[in-house]
């Protein structure tokens, strides 16, 4: 989806869980990777992960926070950054993290952000960038890029 935009970027896993997509990140270019969970034990989970990988320290840090307060008041990193998101589908927080990621995808560096959501839940909510959004059965996944809203992303 997102293709040779990794190379060098530092991508942020929100919602990271065992760190598979920041993983695959690292492993298809990106500089360095963030991986944020509010759960120890899934940051325990990535942080062997990487280890098995042989992923080295400077190339990855792990923050245990909630993913949209960390978000809302992170700087943006210095260089070209994305954001993959895999919120879990029961409630709002696919949501929250789209819009606070298109209120970002205006500043410096942000090349994209792809948020993994429940294909039949709620809708997300309008965004202040560009968007698309394909379903595959009970998935739903929505690309931001930076444009102007209600502008179709091209991944």
């Amino acid at each position: 989806i997102l293709g040779g935009v990794l190379e060098g970027a530092t991508v942020l896993d929100l919602c990271c869980g065992a760190g598979g997509l920041g993983i695959e990140a690292l492993s298809r270019g990106a500089g360095r990777a963030v991986f944020v969970d509010r759960s120890a034990r899934a940051l325990a989970a990535v942080r062997a992960n990487l280890e098995r990988c042989g992923a080295t320290a400077d190339r990855f840090t792990l923050v245990r926070a909630d993913a949209e307060a960390w978000l809302s008041r992170m700087p943006a990193p210095a260089g070209p950054w994305l954001a993959l998101a895999d919120p879990p589908y029961a409630g709002t927080l696919a949501g929250e993290l789209a819009v606070l990621l298109g209120q970002r995808a205006a500043s410096s560096g942000f090349v994209a952000a792809v948020i993994e959501h429940a294909a039949r839940g709620p809708e997300l909510p309008p965004l202040a960038c560009a968007a698309q959004t394909r379903r595959y059965g009970e998935t739903a996944i929505t690309v931001l890029k930076p444009g102007p809203a209600g502008g179709e992303a091209r991944p």
